[in-house]
């Protein structure tokens, strides 16, 4: 705490069933506008999501004070059949190991 504002960590995980909208909407809507959140991601989204995640994060957090602390290191797309077949040779080892 310093003063009237407060600084957040927040430690979220997403499980590839959620969307990332969504889950950082539950996440950070307690929060007060007037603070700073430093975001910490982590788990895997769809490739939709995956691709979009900075303006998804931007509209999340675009009320707070300062939001240019985010971590997103640790999440990854979900990886489908689909994505393999189009990144890797069908007879590719990686492509069989997957």
């Amino acid at each position: 705490v310093s003063g009237p504002v407060h600084f957040y960590r927040k430690e979220i995980s997403v499980s590839a069933d959620e969307s990332l909208s969504d889950v950082l909407t539950n996440e950070l809507q307690p929060i007060a506008d007037e603070n700073v959140v430093d975001l910490v991601l982590s788990g895997s989204v769809s490739e939709e999501d995956y691709q979009s995640r900075r303006q998804i994060i931007d509209e999340a957090l675009s009320r707070f004070l300062d939001t240019k602390l985010v971590d997103d290191s640790a999440l990854t797309p979900i990886i489908t059949a689909e994505r393999i077949k189009r990144e890797y040779s069908e007879a590719s080892f990686s492509a069989q190991l997957l």
